[in-house]
């Protein structure tokens, strides 16, 4: 009796981590009028009516630019853009972070300047695949 609480014990524990490998965690883009979120991987995927992500300029010429915008276009057909700049070089360590699938977060001061970046890389913001 006791072999068997464990082998359903071990079964259950088996099947339990198997239902979370697989698991991701769909986010569309969100524009409001000082911060901006989603996965890049998703709004790959969504279509044409949305964007979020961020680049690094810098060369010998001109000094660090950081740059960062989102869009989504709402169901009425309005459409939504966010952008902000920064020559910080910590946004700019966290923008370096960044990967195909990041989940971005940024937020802007009302001058434009970048206040906040965040790059956060989980498995679960990897898009599940859209071919249906």
């Amino acid at each position: 009796m006791k072999k068997l609480i464990v082998f359903v014990g071990l079964v259950s524990l088996l099947l339990s981590s198997q239902a979370w490998g697989g698991y991701s965690l769909q986010t569309n883009v969100f524009v409001g009028s000082s911060v901006a979120y989603g996965a890049m991987g998703d709004a790959r995927f969504e279509g044409s009516n949305q964007h979020i992500g961020c680049s690094v300029k810098a060369d010998s010429y001109s000094s660090l630019a950081i740059f960062c915008s989102a869009r989504n276009d709402n169901e009425t057909g309005t459409r939504n853009f966010l952008y902000c700049y920064s020559t910080d070089w910590a946004h700019r360590e966290a923008v370096m972070s960044m990967t195909p699938f990041s989940y971005v977060f940024f937020s802007k001061y009302a001058d434009g300047r970048c206040s906040s970046i965040s790059i956060s890389n989980k498995s679960y913001f990897i898009p599940s695949l859209h071919l249906n």
